[in-house]
């Protein structure tokens, strides 16, 4: 593993690139209604990214196995839909839960988020997992400081989930950023022997 630290100057490049994600994951919030498809959700992050002047970070990203590469600037997943969810014709219902991941490259720097909108009536078991998961992104927000271990953050996110009846997905992880979208380190919301034999601060 080899985190790169970053420069003043290029963490401010980082943070220009991640308020063209904001803005974008923004309107797509004000978008997230019945009837609305997730191709609108893609034409207009495509519209709103080119005027940025950035460009799309999941075009072009090559699959895996027989899949081609990532046609679309948005993952857009629904439901239970996890991740990687490619934009279409299929309508937003009422009830609905949408993530939306979306990142740009600006001036040779990464930005990259992801969100999940609650569309119209939600069932009360779905509003308390959004919730859930926000309080623990929450949590991790106010624990994160110079010299914390990593390890000591996502036990805390991993025991409140866990407390609320949910689970911690363990295939996939969060990361760094930087003038690559991937970076070192992985960043899992849970506690693994392996977190805890590399574990970062």
């Amino acid at each position: 593993m080899a985190i790169r630290l970053k420069t003043a100057q290029e963490i401010e490049k980082m943070r220009a690139a991640g308020r063209v994600v904001r803005s974008v994951l923004d309107r797509i919030g004000q978008m997230a209604v019945a009837g609305v498809t997730t191709q609108d959700f893609e034409d207009e992050a495509r519209r709103m990214t080119q005027v940025s002047g950035a460009e799309s970070l999941f075009l072009g990203v090559p699959g895996r196995g027989r899949a081609g590469p990532f046609p679309a600037y948005l993952c857009v997943s629904v439901n239970e839909e996890l991740v990687h969810g490619i934009p279409s014709r299929r309508k937003i219902c009422d009830g609905d839960i949408v993530s939306v991941d979306f990142g740009v490259r600006l001036d040779g720097w990464c930005g990259d988020a992801a969100e999940t909108f609650l569309v119209g009536a939600v069932r009360e078991d779905v509003r308390h997992l959004v919730e859930v998961t926000r309080n623990a992104l929450a949590m991790a927000l106010r624990m994160v400081c110079p010299g914390e271990k990593w390890s000591n953050v996502a036990r805390a996110m991993q025991q409140y989930v866990e407390g609320e009846k949910l689970s911690v997905v363990r295939d996939f992880v969060g990361h760094g950023i930087g003038e690559e979208m991937w970076e070192d380190p992985k960043v899992p919301n849970f506690v693994s022997p392996d977190l805890e034999m590399h574990d970062i601060r």
